[in-house]
């Protein structure tokens, strides 16, 4: 058996995240990496400035592949920007015919979304924290409902989005001219009046969550935005009869959609970590579900354990049938992977978990 060698800690859930969600495309890269179609399984199991170290198996026994990164690997975007370099490798050297990965079909798909003009309509407080904030006038949108999530782009303080802002001119200005921009869950949508379609989305008002944090919690009616997308993430397998749900404040919204679409005979279990008692938020509950509240009792959010201790009690029934989707920050998101890879009988379809944020400092 191949031993680990430690990833830094800032890029640990996004290689968790290729490992667990894109299995096929992790293989694929080491397939072609090695020139060997003969490996059965792929796994990447260590990163460094200059390499990325994959642990294989084939039916001749297990292997180690190390690619030599041509740039230094220090950030998440620089670890991305070398999977995908990795990804364009093994393309070019597979036959024509070969299957696209999961990735690759990822890619396809959001090439064909769409980014739409709104106007926020309502600024509402759910908690302390977070903030409803309604736009309307998305034209021809449709919601796939499930945790569907846009990418929201946001105007600097005083100031507004160009004309017709949409997903190719933010990515054709550089790094530090780019608006503020993050994914968010649509809590809810509904049809307006005049036949156009607003949305609800929930913003979590703090200052280690970025730039549209900051606009959320100066938001104003009439303020114009854009949103690109929409895109799921939930996706579990159709055997499920067991839903597990992790989330924080950063992910109540995405939870709270999916619950409000879950048959009611489902039997789900919701792990929801807050600050403190009254900031919990309105959830569905059928009479046989479990919705459990954690709090931090004063520790910074993304520096509390209790959402790891809690899913450390819980004692599935089964595994066969169970379907696991957590998101939060990103250090604490992968000290779950973690313990689930480690504790839990789950294969990778079975569970989705998501760094949405990372703690600053």
């Amino acid at each position: 058996m191949y031993e680990s060698k430690p990833i830094p800690s800032e890029i640990e859930e996004l290689v968790g995240h290729y490992n667990d969600g894109h299995p096929d495309t992790v293989l694929f890269i080491a397939r072609h990496l090695a020139s060997d179609l003969s490996l059965v399984d792929a796994e990447i199991v260590a990163v460094s400035r200059n390499k990325i170290t994959f642990a294989c198996e084939s039916p001749s026994g297990n292997q180690e592949i190390v690619w030599p990164s041509e740039r230094e690997i220090i950030e998440r975007e620089h670890f991305s920007e070398s999977f995908f370099f990795m990804l364009g490798n093994a393309r070019r050297a597979a036959d024509l015919d070969e299957p696209k990965t999961s990735v690759e079909k990822e890619l396809a798909s959001t090439a064909a979304l769409k980014t739409y003009q709104a106007t926020v309509s309502a600024v509402k407080d759910i908690t302390s924290t977070i903030k409803e904030i309604t736009v309307t006038g998305l034209e021809n949108f449709t919601n796939p409902g499930r945790d569907a999530f846009m990418f929201v782009f946001v105007p600097p303080d005083g100031e507004k989005l160009p004309q017709g802002f949409d997903m190719g001119k933010w990515r054709a200005l550089s790094e530090q001219d780019r608006p503020g921009a993050a994914y968010y869950t649509i809590r809810r949508s509904r049809r307006a009046p005049d036949g156009t379609v607003e949305l609800d989305l929930w913003f979590v008002v703090h200052e280690t969550y970025g730039a549209v944090s900051d606009w959320a919690g100066r938001a104003k009616v009439g303020e114009e935005i854009s949103l690109w997308g929409p895109r799921t993430a939930f996706k579990p397998p159709a055997c499920t009869r067991q839903y597990i749900f992790l989330a924080e404040e950063t992910s109540y919204a995405a939870v709270a959609a999916i619950l409000d679409e879950l048959p009611a005979e489902s039997e789900v279990t919701a792990l929801l970590e807050a600050g403190k008692p009254g900031e919990e938020v309105p959830l569905r509950k059928e009479p046989h579900w479990e919705v459990v509240w954690v709090y931090r009792d004063g520790a910074r959010p993304g520096c509390s354990t209790v959402m790891l201790d809690g899913v450390k009690a819980l004692k599935p029934d089964s595994f066969s049938d169970l379907y696991l989707f957590g998101a939060g920050e990103s250090g604490q998101i992968a000290k779950v992977r973690k313990y689930l890879r480690q504790s839990w009988s789950l294969s990778k379809p079975q569970f989705h978990l998501t760094g949405y944020w990372r703690i600053l400092g």
